[in-house]
């Protein structure tokens, strides 16, 4: 993932690692999966395209892009 922020041009500020958690529900017969928190600066118009960069990703069950204000 900080390959793709940095290859769009974003920088990484913070990572804040929440571990292993059980998930509410499965995904993709997984019932468990590490959370992370990642604060991060991107121009907004760089957005969709880690969006989809992400996507593809294997390893990432499910993702959350915010807008921290």
């Amino acid at each position: 993932i900080k390959k793709i922020i940095e290859d769009t041009k974003g920088k990484v500020e913070k990572i804040t690692e929440w571990g292993k958690r059980e998930l509410a529900y499965p995904i993709k017969k997984k019932k468990m999966g590490f959370y992370f928190l990642w604060e991060i600066k991107l121009n907004p118009q760089d957005v969709d395209k880690i969006d989809k960069k992400i996507k593809i990703e294997e390893q990432v069950l499910r993702y959350l892009v915010l807008r921290k204000e």
